[in-house]
C-alpha cells in the first residue's frame, strides 16, 4: 500500500487484469487508460483517491508510469497475467465494478478518445510540449473524467456499432460468421 494507506496503481492494474481481462483485449494501453479512469471514478464518485501514485500527462494521454513500465513489453499484445501479487480493498472492488459497468464495454479507441476529449484532465493539463506534466487529483476533480454522464457512449465506436445494428439488422446478420 502507498503512503496514505491507499493502493498502488499496480494493485489496480493487476486487479483489473485478473477480474476483467478474460476478453482478450486487455492491452497495455487499455490497462493504463482503465487505471486512469479508475482513479477518476474513485475521486468523482467515491470522493477519495484510489491510489497515491502520480498520473502524468504524456503526449499520448494520461499515463501512470509504474503501470506503463510494468506492461510495456507486451506492446499491442494482450496482457494475460498479473505482474505480481496485489492488494484488494473494498474500495477497489467497488470502484472496479463501477468502472467496468461504465467503461468496460468501450473500445480502447473510445477510452483514448475520452481521455483526450474536451474537458478532460489531460486536455486541461497537457500543453503540447514534450515535457511531462502531472495530472493532480484537483485536475481530475475539475474535469469531466470519472463523472457519470452520457458522454461515455456519445460518439463512440461502440455507439456506432449499436446504431448500425439497429439501422441495418439484416445486413449485419449477413456479415456474421456461420
Amino acid at each position: 500500500m502507498g503512503r496514505s494507506g491507499t493502493l498502488k496503481a499496480l494493485d489496480v492494474a493487476n486487479c483489473l487484469i485478473d477480474h476483467y481481462g478474460q476478453g482478450g483485449d486487455m492491452t497495455s494501453l487499455r490497462i493504463n487508460r482503465l487505471v486512469y479512469f479508475a482513479q477518476a471514478v474513485s475521486l468523482q464518485q467515491f470522493h477519495q483517491p484510489l491510489f497515491d501514485d502520480a498520473i502524468q500527462a504524456w503526449q499520448d494521454g494520461p499515463v501512470q508510469p509504474d503501470v506503463y513500465h510494468a506492461f510495456q513489453r507486451y506492446g499491442r499484445g494482450c496482457v494475460r497475467a498479473t505482474e505480481e501479487s496485489y492488494t484488494v480493498t473494498p474500495l477497489l472492488e467497488d470502484v472496479a465494478e463501477t468502472l467496468m459497468n461504465s467503461y468496460g464495454q468501450l473500445s480502447t479507441f473510445d477510452l483514448v478518445r475520452l481521455a483526450h476529449g474536451d474537458g478532460s484532465a489531460w486536455s486541461n493539463v497537457y500543453d503540447g510540449s514534450r515535457d511531462v506534466a502531472v495530472i493532480t487529483d484537483r485536475d481530475i476533480l475539475d474535469s469531466v473524467d470519472g463523472k457519470p454522464n452520457d458522454r461515455l457512449r456519445s460518439h463512440t465506436l461502440t455507439e456506432g456499432f449499436e446504431h448500425a445494428m439497429q439501422k441495418w439488422p439484416n445486413t449485419m446478420k449477413l456479415l456474421e460468421d456461420d
